[in-house]
């Protein structure tokens, strides 16, 4: 079964937050059930998982990879520079 998310199983999980979080929302007890979630990153997770469990699943990969994609917009003040760059050319502008 295949998840139209344009991504992989390992990275719906990692999307989510790992094979704890993913654990966490699927129920598992936290002995063995993040053991059986980081199994996946190679193995893929289970079919019956993926149809049990769908809308949970495509829900979180898809708002977690929504607020990563916001939270890597360039801060128009910092155009992509690093940080002390930055900070010298917003000095140099403060001082006219």
């Amino acid at each position: 079964m295949v998840f139209n998310t344009g991504m992989n199983d390992a990275e719906i999980i990692q999307s989510i937050g790992g094979p704890a979080e993913v654990a966490r929302l699927l129920g598992y007890e936290r002995n063995g059930g993040t053991q059986r979630v980081f199994n996946w990153l190679k193995r893929g997770i289970p079919d019956s998982v993926k149809l049990k469990h769908q809308k949970t699943l495509l829900k979180e990969a898809r708002n977690r990879a929504a607020k990563k994609a916001v939270a890597r917009i360039v801060d128009p003040i910092h155009l992509g520079k690093p940080t002390a760059e930055c900070d010298a050319a917003q000095t140099q502008r403060n001082n006219g």
